[in-house]
């Protein structure tokens, strides 16, 4: 089993009625990317098990680049998901 690796990183958020709803830019490794499109989104988690909810984006930046991102709700991390 593989098991996905995440860098813990700063991300600027559209806050709409939900607060940080959607990414819009993020800083990684002293780069700044802006979000043109959120290409895809998911839920992991549930109520009805110990495993907290996280939220995923796919994103495309202003670079032509993707990448992907986790947020966890309960304490208003982000992080990239590396190589």
């Amino acid at each position: 089993m593989v098991r996905m690796r995440f860098k813990r990183l700063t991300v600027q958020c559209y806050s709409g009625y939900r607060g940080d709803e959607r990414p819009v830019s993020f800083v990684y490794e002293d780069k700044t990317y802006e979000i043109i499109e959120i290409v895809d989104r998911w839920v992991e988690g549930s109520l009805e098990t110990e495993k907290p909810f996280v939220y995923y984006f796919r994103v495309l930046t202003t670079m032509d680049e993707f990448f992907i991102l986790r947020m966890d709700p309960a304490g208003g991390d982000w992080h990239i998901l590396i190589g």
